[in-house]
């Protein structure tokens, strides 16, 4: 009997050591991934790669602008529109429980290293009133409001600066000075046939604009109000110029804001103001673009007690060929429109597109807004806070905006496809040329002066992305 007991005994206690040792031959999983770059700028893709051993699940896990993150695709891209340290982790397992994790750091840097800074001194804020492509010589320029902080903090100069085909500034013009604050908003230049530069800047009381001329070599040549009170831009017509923006006059003591185009000649003569009759409080014109069929404006509509600005209502306009006026629509949705602000940002930048497909694109004070083209709202956005200077530019499918700190870029139907930071705070415009999307742009930074301390400042630089919002090195 105890003979018995024994042998069952030890079957069992084979039997035991045989499954034990079955469970320890069976491979455990072994995670590991590889990444395609350990260190990229924002925008730029990494892509991941499984190279687990043993396992019959992987999930990778990540976050990206705040959310969590998780997939089972063994191979997959990445792309980054924030700085920061960024972690992956990979979790592989298998059917027997085995389980292993591991990690993996990814550090997304700025952009700055492809851009192009200007040298500026110690205490100069520097922010660009309005840039362009001078269709001449096809480099940029930039109008720049340029203040002494470390000195004579009333000391104001408008400081026209040309880049050549290197990247670097190529001339420098005193265009004008002034005490207060005249020199905000936004800045146009125009050129005449004997290459004098005409300026013409919305002052930010909107209580008129002001024109400075200087020769090529900058000499002075006029300074004096323009004949419409608000010019926001212009563009040609027939041999001339239409310039566009509004007129105002007083009535009980307040404003009233008139929608004009004034058209001139090749002397820059005025040939004729069309003074716009719509059934709005107040209304201004602050972009034109040409179209197939006629011309297409945007612009708004408002209320004000001549400091605030209030129920703000953009407006997009129809001229026929002949810049008539045939046809206005209000978007009293606008996410502005609750808000009392500033009437200083009427001197903003709005921009008007329309792309391939007929939808009309509309930006100014920080929103979004793409019609069809008729003029439907199909979609609104607005981003951040206010900024008076962002841009937009047409890529015929798409199109990409400035918003502060970030470039975006959405689709004709304004579905957002990607955005990439890049640190710029005030960016007058957006200029597609040789397939590459150019922009001045101004920072916010600190410079530290001996008796004075931290000044906080703004300083420009020129950046550049391709269609894609990769960023493009300016400085080889």
């Amino acid at each position: 009997m105890k003979k018995i007991i024994f042998l069952a005994s030890f079957i069992c206690f084979s039997l035991f050591l045989s499954c034990s040792s079955d469970d320890s031959s069976a491979p455990q999983p072994t995670a590991c991934f590889e990444v395609s770059k350990n260190e990229v700028i924002v925008g730029e893709e990494v892509q991941i790669s499984d190279c687990s051993e043993n396992a019959t699940e992987i999930v990778f896990s990540y976050k990206i602008n705040g959310e969590d993150i998780s997939t089972s695709e063994s191979q997959f891209a990445l792309e980054f529109s924030i700085p920061g340290e960024y972690q992956i982790t990979l979790r592989a397992s298998n059917a027997e429980g085995g389980v292993h994790t591991i990690f993996k750091n990814i550090t997304v840097l700025n952009g700055e290293s492809n851009f192009k800074y200007f040298d500026y001194p110690l205490g100069i804020n520097a922010i660009p009133l309005g840039s362009g492509i001078d269709t001449d010589t096809q480099t940029l320029y930039f109008i720049e409001d340029n203040r002494n902080f470390s000195g004579q903090t009333s000391e104001q100069k408008l400081i026209y600066r040309e880049i050549d085909l290197d990247n670097t500034i190529k001339q420098s013009l005193f265009v004008g000075s002034t005490e207060g604050s005249r020199f905000s908003g936004h800045c146009i230049r125009t050129k005449n046939s004997s290459n004098q530069l005409t300026f013409d800047l919305i002052r930010s009381d909107i209580n008129s604009s002001r024109s400075f001329t200087i020769a090529e070599n900058g000499t002075f040549v006029s300074e004096g109000f323009t004949s419409l009170k608000a010019t926001h831009g212009n563009i040609d017509f027939n041999n001339g110029k239409a310039f566009y923006g509004a007129n105002f006059e007083f009535i009980d003591s307040t404003k009233k804001f008139f929608p004009v185009i004034e058209i001139r000649d090749a002397n820059n003569t005025v040939t004729k103001t069309n003074t716009y009759t719509v059934n709005l409080p107040n209304a201004i014109i602050g972009d034109v673009i040409e179209t197939s069929d006629g011309y297409l404006g945007f612009g708004a509509s408002f209320e004000h007690n001549n400091d605030d600005l209030m129920l703000y209502t953009p407006v997009l306009y129809f001229f026929d060929t002949n810049l008539d006026l045939v046809d206005y629509k209000t978007y009293e949705n606008s996410p502005q429109r609750p808000f009392d602000i500033s009437l200083f940002y009427l001197s903003s930048w709005f921009h008007i597109e329309k792309l391939n497909s007929g939808n009309i694109v509309l930006y100014g004070l920080d929103e979004m807004i793409v019609t069809n083209s008729e003029g439907v709202e199909l979609k609104s956005e607005k981003f951040g806070d206010l900024s008076y200077a962002e841009g937009l530019v047409n890529l015929g499918d798409s199109f990409i905006i400035s918003t502060p700190d970030f470039l975006r870029k959405f689709d004709s139907s304004g579905n957002e496809i990607k955005n990439v930071f890049f640190d710029g705070d005030y960016t007058p415009n957006l200029f597609l040329k040789d397939n590459t999307i150019f922009f001045i742009s101004a920072y916010n930074t600190t410079d530290t002066i001996e008796n004075l301390g931290n000044l906080s400042i703004r300083k420009t630089f020129m950046g550049a992305v391709d269609q894609d919002l990769n960023f493009v090195d300016l400085n080889n």
